[in-house]
């Protein structure tokens, strides 16, 4: 399993210094765009002995055309930080009271969490909507 992450790890690193070049785009790097995907396609193919080296060779395989998704298309970010500050407030709000007391009062707050968000995203009143859902 090792030599899988030691192999792993520098190619994603790899990836992700080459998306950070200042002059990035995916025609001007389309032969070292090439050789990472030769190389994960390398990583992914190849036999394991270990089981859980196996295991991470068909996940590597298997997703093989979305991992390096940044480096074909520059709009897509190389993380996912976006993402996860969009979940912060409801994480913190989670820890403040004190977790979910009950599968469905999580399932509620994860609801009203997805709506809350996408309303401030879209620039909307979380107040006129709650109104407008009561009354429905």
């Amino acid at each position: 399993m090792a030599g899988v992450c030691q192999t792993a790890s520098p190619l994603i690193r790899d990836g992700i210094r080459l998306r950070k070049r200042h002059d990035f785009t995916p025609e001007r790097y389309a032969s070292r765009i090439g050789l990472i995907h030769r190389r994960l396609c390398a990583l992914a193919d190849a036999i394991y002995a270990d089981a859980d080296a196996r295991r991470l060779g068909h996940r590597l395989s298997t997703h093989r055309d979305a991992l390096f998704t940044f480096l074909d298309k520059p709009e897509v970010p190389f993380d996912n930080n976006h993402a996860e500050r969009q979940i912060r407030p409801a994480v913190i709000m989670r820890k403040n009271i004190l977790c979910n007391r009950s599968e469905a009062g999580a399932q509620t707050q994860s609801v009203l969490m997805s709506v809350y968000r996408t309303l401030k995203l879209r620039g909307e009143s979380r107040s006129a909507a709650a109104i407008v859902l009561a009354h429905a």
